[in-house]
């Protein structure tokens, strides 16, 4: 007897010391974030017909898959922020879309990156540029991204004693979109949102994002052929996420859904102890705010979650509260300077336009003329008095305040701010955006410095400059259609 328990508290010492290696791995899983660029809830899973997807479905079959995600900015790098630190961008001087690197701001002391936090807490970081994956990070605050991320490749990590924190960027379905896609796509059946025109120009720029799409899908493909190829499969929790909406005038940059809602996907293999809230197959509705997952990957690793981190943890036995509501804001990008900010609820969207003397398609980037044919589309047959009211919005100036029911009205064309049957919503929307950007302390509220107008006035002109012949092409062509 003394025998077996001198023994038993010798294995006892030994896994206190060294760790316990096997039963560590399991419950201390890999994490894999897998990014998509400017996508919004347009593959298969989510009901698009038209679309061949088989590997993000795939996912959304064997994991959990998230209807009600939204992201704190409809653009890139103050999304990309917000994750990287589960912080809004504004709350940290960082909300600008996007720095030159001689006026990125430098991170509170007391904020760490999710990468910081995952590697002292045992494990290594990864950023994937091979297999697929471009390396794209986009940060809009100073970070030695060589410390951030140890790593680039599988190989190197497969060589590791240490579970690793890995993210994958796909570029697809960024424009410009690819020339040709992998299947034919019917143009007659695409249908676009009402705010754009019923014409084959919206169509075919629809189907070339959505070959983009299919794209896409392919590359998120090879990265789970890498995760089985390297043995990681039984071992690794797989998110695939998008950084904001699709790139069409009123999806990215604005804040309404089809700028700000993304598809979200979570799969955790059987061989790992998954949450009570996990079940492959699962749909879940619950309001999330994409930051929520720089908080759950934390919590999913055994990481606590910092308490200066606005990010909630949905998963798991020491949970947040469910959101009621989601923030989301947009302010600088390039020439153009939006300051607008949303608040959100499952019935209700409430928009404050802080700034509101131009128009959606209005103050469009030279980037956007250059890229996005609807914008060319929209302006022509304005001149030619075709638009219809829904899609006129597009180019009148935009109100200060927006209300939307999106449970009756998904697309947010009917504006309910003035509506008298409303009022008590809006001001009580009205309110807590105010107590939430008073909370954070949103420094994109603040007047910008002189050099900070000065950057991107002159971004602007030079960006102008480079596409002028391009957006010229590119009038003429949705001209001819037009004709």
């Amino acid at each position: 007897m003394a025998k077996h328990l001198l023994l038993t508290l010798s294995v006892i010492i030994i896994c206190v010391w060294a760790g316990c290696s096997g039963q560590e791995k399991k419950l201390r899983p890999n994490i894999v974030w897998i990014m998509a660029e400017d996508l919004s809830q347009d593959v298969g899973a989510y009901g698009n017909e038209l679309v061949s997807t088989p590997n993000i479905d795939g996912l959304a079959r064997q994991g959990v898959k998230f209807t009600n995600v939204f992201t704190t900015a409809p653009i890139c790098t103050p999304s990309r922020t917000a994750l990287a630190v589960g912080m809004h961008a504004g709350s940290i001087g960082a909300h600008h879309m996007r720095y030159p690197d001689s006026l990125k701001p430098d991170l509170p002391e007391e904020v760490l990156t999710i990468t910081q936090h995952f590697q002292s807490n045992g494990y290594v970081t990864a950023n994937i540029i091979s297999g697929p994956g471009n390396g794209k990070v986009d940060w809009s605050f100073n970070a030695n991204l060589d410390q951030q991320f140890e790593f680039k490749s599988w190989k190197d990590l497969a060589g590791q004693p240490k579970p690793f924190f890995a993210q994958v960027n796909i570029r697809y379905t960024h424009r410009p979109f690819p020339e040709n896609g992998l299947n034919y796509i019917d143009e007659e059946k695409i249908t676009t949102p009402p705010y754009y025109p019923d014409h084959p120009g919206t169509r075919s720029d629809f189907a070339n994002y959505y070959r983009s799409i299919e794209k896409l899908d392919t590359e998120v493909g090879r990265v789970l052929d890498a995760i089985n190829h390297h043995g990681f499969e039984n071992n690794t929790i797989v998110f695939f996420l998008s950084d904001h909406g699709r790139p069409m005038p009123r999806g990215k940059s604005f804040n309404y859904d089809s700028g700000i809602n993304i598809p979200a996907i979570i799969h955790i293999p059987d061989q790992l102890h998954a949450p009570d809230e996990y079940e492959a197959g699962k749909t879940e509705s619950e309001l999330i705010s994409a930051i929520d997952f720089t908080a759950t990957s934390l919590a999913l690793a055994g990481i606590e979650k910092p308490k200066n981190m606005q990010a909630r943890v949905f998963w798991g036995n020491h949970h947040d509260p469910e959101r009621k509501y989601i923030y989301s804001a947009v302010d600088r990008t390039g020439e153009s300077y939006f300051k607008s900010r949303t608040i959100r609820s499952k019935e209700y969207k409430y928009i404050r336009n802080y700034r509101h003397d131009y128009s959606i398609n209005g103050m469009a980037t030279a980037y956007r003329k250059a890229n996005y044919p609807i914008y060319h589309l929209l302006n022509i047959l304005d001149e030619q008095n075709k638009l219809e009211p829904t899609q006129q919005y597009l180019v009148n100036d935009l109100p200060e305040e927006e209300l939307y029911d999106v449970k009756k009205d998904p697309y947010e064309t009917s504006n309910l701010a003035e509506d008298p049957d409303y009022q008590e919503i809006r001001r009580k929307l009205k309110n807590k955006l105010e107590e939430h950007v008073k909370q954070i302390d949103d420094q994109g509220l603040e007047a910008d410095s002189e050099q900070i107008m000065n950057v991107f006035e002159q971004y602007g002109k030079q960006s102008m400059e480079q596409r002028k012949q391009k957006i010229k092409q590119l009038h003429e062509q949705v001209q001819a259609r037009v004709n």
